[in-house]
């Protein structure tokens, strides 16, 4: 509340690590004021397989520090593996080592701690869209919403605060 309020609030992949997805999100309404907007990346609900994730992630977390490198060489060895065998099926390997060569500079990091990010990133919560909709109905239009489909990473949320009536 100290913060004060603002026109933009942009927490994209950030609200599901904080340990209380849906208290970060009640924090954030204290933030906007009439038509203030809000866009969201939160991670989809995948049933079992985000169950899987948050045990993934709990263990990364457990691991101790001088062997969470093999840890993520570990877990992300079928993923590679699998993306490598794909690119090579259609006659294209070299474009997986392509993947690496400019991958800081569309992602921001490293290609290493984005895996890190990607298996370590615990706490580690989910939401079907439905919920975030419930949650923000009453005193938000949802503007945009995007879905991965199939239950895969995030689903992208744009809202806008209404006007109070006076």
């Amino acid at each position: 509340k100290s913060l004060g309020t603002f026109d933009i609030i942009y927490a994209w992949g950030v609200l599901h690590h904080t340990g209380d997805q849906w208290k970060a999100m009640e924090n954030i309404k204290y933030n906007t004021k009439d038509e203030s907007l809000i866009y969201l990346a939160l991670y989809n609900d995948q049933g079992s397989t985000s169950k899987i994730w948050k045990l993934v992630k709990q263990i990364y977390s457990k691991v101790p520090f001088f062997l969470k490198p093999l840890y993520v060489l570990l877990m992300s060895s079928y993923t590679e593996l699998k993306r490598f065998l794909y690119l090579s099926i259609k006659f294209q390997p070299l474009e997986y080592f392509r993947t690496f060569k400019n991958y800081k500079n569309n992602r921001g990091m490293s290609y290493w701690y984005d895996m890190v990010d990607w298996i370590g990133g615990y706490p580690f919560e989910v939401s079907k869209p439905h919920e975030v909709f419930n949650f923000f109905k009453d005193n938000y239009y949802l503007e945009n919403f995007h879905s991965e489909g199939k239950g895969k990473g995030n689903n992208l949320y744009l809202f806008k605060k209404k006007r109070e009536r006076k």
